[in-house]
């Protein structure tokens, strides 16, 4: 996931000015500024309901990162229970409480592939065997004694299920939710002890992101989505692009420019989605540097298939469905017999989908 990659990519710039209110004015009729702090270091943000879910999917990870032990059976009952947060702690699987549930803010096309998925790994993961084409069990790798679980067509389930669930919840109730007009145009006036329901409501898309309150100052606290911010930073200048975004919307909010938070809108869904695209791209130069290698090859592209369709979440991107099944058919659906040619055809769909220009790529 770490492995460092040179990408060079030109990108293209998207703005888009759009108002629900008069924008407030100085007495001079010049209208407010809107100055982007450095941080999103704001007085009364409430995100604690959403910091509960990035824990329980920490806790669901950890979980199926114990299918690495050969032996260790994942239950699908348990993963449904923590999906659903089965009476405030999972059934008991979560080591805290909490109200917040993973299955009723995940975007309802996924919710059936993710059950399927349950069902897959658990079935999969009591074989104690070697894997390979048409063998589901496990692989080691070629320069450490790590093991992995691949089903019979190389796909990892671990892989799949974490990267899915960054997609159809955390991406989608950020991008399409949260920052849909619909759900921001909520009251503004201010409040003495609490942010107002509009402020409130962008905190939410923040904290789904999973930065720090001081991000990008604070770069060692990471997850999920603004990991991914950080680790392709050198090469999308995304740390730039998506946390100014973010906080200039939150700015706009607070000094009533709405026309600016409409703006940030926007540019905030174009710098993400090319976060989730620059990590599919992340994941096939890692197989396609690997192609000798099982262990990493299957584990790379089970991801780089995740953000593929993780891209389908968020209404700024480019892709349309069908070149998302035609990327999914180049990758192959064996793993085991990916074609590295066709995965840099891959690569290039989506790359000409945020303006990329010409691109190398090195481990």
């Amino acid at each position: 996931m770490k492995n460092c990659l040179l990408i060079v990519l030109l990108f293209w710039g998207v703005s888009w000015l759009s108002s629900c209110k008069e924008p407030s004015t100085l007495p001079d009729d010049e209208p407010t500024p809107v100055v982007v702090p450095p941080t999103y270091s704001y007085e009364m943000v409430a995100i604690d309901d959403q910091l509960e879910l990035l824990d329980q999917l920490d806790e669901m990870v950890a979980y199926m990162r114990t299918s690495e032990q050969p032996g260790v059976e994942i239950n699908a009952a348990v993963l449904k229970s923590m999906f659903e947060n089965t009476g405030g702690n999972a059934s008991g699987n979560f080591p805290f409480s909490s109200d917040a549930q993973m299955k009723g803010l995940c975007q309802e096309n996924a919710l059936d592939m993710l059950e399927g998925y349950f069902g897959k790994f658990n079935s999969i993961s009591s074989k104690v065997q070697t894997g390979s084409s048409g063998v589901a069990g496990w692989v080691v790798s070629s320069d450490s004694n790590r093991h992995r679980l691949f089903d019979i067509n190389g796909f990892d389930y671990t892989q799949l299920i974490e990267k899915t669930l960054m997609g159809a919840v955390l991406y989608y109730q950020a991008t399409e939710v949260q920052l849909g007009i619909e759900v921001l145009n909520a009251d503004n006036e201010p409040r003495i002890d609490s942010a107002t329901a509009m402020q409130h409501n962008w905190d939410v898309a923040y904290a789904y992101f999973g930065g720090s309150l001081n991000f990008p100052d604070d770069l060692e606290t990471t997850r999920y989505w603004s990991f991914y911010t950080k680790i392709l930073d050198e090469h999308l200048n995304c740390v730039e692009e998506l946390g100014t975004a973010l906080r200039m919307g939150r700015e706009a909010i607070n000094v009533e420019r709405y026309d600016k938070r409409d703006e940030a809108i926007e540019e905030t869904k174009v710098a993400w989605n090319k976060v989730c695209v620059g990590a599919a791209i992340h994941f096939l130069n890692v197989a396609i540097n690997k192609m000798d290698d099982d262990f990493v090859r299957n584990n790379a592209l089970s991801q780089a298939i995740a953000f593929v369709r993780n891209t389908q979440y968020n209404s700024a991107s480019a892709l349309t469905d069908s070149q998302r099944s035609e990327i999914e058919t180049l990758i192959g659906s064996n793993l085991y017999e990916s074609v590295s040619e066709d995965l840099v055809s891959a690569r290039s769909i989506l790359a000409e989908s945020i303006s990329a220009g010409s691109i190398e790529s090195v481990l």
